[in-house]
């Protein structure tokens, strides 16, 4: 069965958004901290800081930690809100997204069909 994406719901693509966002900032958040401990455990460890500046390394780790999680969840609100807006203004004009759905019952495999383009 073919069908066409008509319009795309505001609230709900604001919501799955701005999880997917907050997770990928999580990602990003958890590698920049990381690379922001070992830079400072390497410069401690040779000499080149004092206590102050571990202080100011571990506020950034936190800081990346749960403040970019944030901002994604923030800009992906954002992001899902535009990009539902601007495809409810155009797919009707230009082509709406196709998708292609199969019927199931119980715990069958769920085959997915890429259309052609």
């Amino acid at each position: 069965m073919r069908y066409s994406v008509k319009r795309i719901s505001i609230v709900p693509a604001l919501k799955v958004s701005a999880v997917m966002h907050a997770i990928l900032f999580l990602l990003a958040g958890i590698l920049y901290g990381g690379v922001i401990l070992i830079m400072s455990i390497v410069s401690f460890a040779y000499g080149g800081v004092g206590v102050e500046s571990g202080g100011i390394s571990i506020a950034m780790v936190l800081l990346s930690l749960i403040g970019l999680p944030i901002l994604g969840l923030v800009c992906g609100a954002v992001m899902g809100v535009v990009f539902a807006l601007l495809y409810n203004a155009v797919a009707e004009y230009i082509a709406p997204l196709r998708v292609e759905l199969i019927e199931f019952e119980g715990k069958e495999e769920i085959e997915i069909k890429h259309p052609k383009i």
